[in-house]
């Protein structure tokens, strides 16, 4: 089976790396916003630079029975779709939690179960028809990273059992009465206040993965929140009232440009 793959990151240079041990994959090219990561993963796959805003041309020149994106936050021209194979696995339960960072709110909305979807690219975002999902339970301490490596062994099963049925693929609508969608913007109910709860606050902390900015909002500013301990053990550390706690936290100013590259710096990891 010859795929072209469409990926990002760390973790997309850790699924390629895995893929590559799949004998009846031939991979047929990379595209990705990091190449270097890619290619040291994937050793001798031919590699093209993407860059946001290109048209996809470039696929002309490969011969490929399918496109497979892993952590690939960019919608593809309906013509694309229309003229190839296109499937794309997202790390979340679909329709549940369409949007470009599921991961982060899979943690934030303290869902028991998670998992991975393999599902058709279409025009519309995350509204393809469903191959299968692959899905786990979590626990109360799950991290973004935890969760990042636990969605892409869930994706290396799914693709194992795609490719042993290709071409006799058979996919089914989404049903619309479970979706949801959060955007980037969705964030700005996460910011930190008197009214957050410790367990809620340790939920963003887990969730936001040292990439977020952690905000607090008291005294009619924001700040970001750079660092903080539970216990007081730092003087350059003020107090921070909860709803049920007092935790110590070192801020500063802030801009409130809050999604400046952020999906960006997500994609790396």
């Amino acid at each position: 089976m010859k795929v072209i793959f469409l990926l990002n990151g760390k973790i997309g240079g850790a699924f390629i790396k895995h893929v590559c041990k799949i004998s009846k994959i031939e991979i047929v090219a990379c595209i990705s916003e990091h190449p270097e990561i890619i290619s040291d993963a994937s050793p001798g796959t031919p590699i093209e630079k993407f860059e946001y805003g290109d048209n996809y041309q470039f696929l002309e020149y490969y011969q490929f029975d399918c496109i497979i994106s892993y952590n690939w936050n960019y919608r593809l021209p309906e013509e694309i779709c229309d003229k190839y194979n296109c499937y794309n696995f997202h790390q979340a339960l679909l329709p549940r939690h369409r949007g470009p960072i599921p991961l982060v709110f899979t943690i934030l909305q303290n869902d028991i179960e998670a998992g991975v979807t393999l599902h058709r690219m279409r025009r519309d975002f995350d509204k393809g028809e469903i191959y299968a999902q692959e899905k786990f339970f979590l626990t109360e301490d799950t991290t973004y990273v935890l969760l990042n490596l636990k969605c892409l062994k869930a994706a290396l099963v799914l693709l194992k059992r795609f490719v042993s049925e290709y071409p006799n693929i058979k996919c089914v609508e989404q049903n619309e009465l479970y979706a949801s969608y959060e955007s980037l913007k969705e964030l700005d109910k996460y910011v930190i206040t008197e009214e957050t709860s410790l367990e809620h606050f340790k939920r963003i902390v887990r969730a936001y993965n040292d990439v977020i900015p952690l905000l607090c909002a008291r005294d009619d500013k924001v700040t970001r929140v750079v660092n903080f301990s539970y216990l007081f053990d730092n003087p350059n550390f003020t107090k921070l009232l909860l709803k049920d706690a007092i935790i110590f936290v070192m801020e500063e100013d802030w801009n409130g440009d809050k999604y400046d590259k952020l999906l960006y710096k997500l994609l790396e990891n």
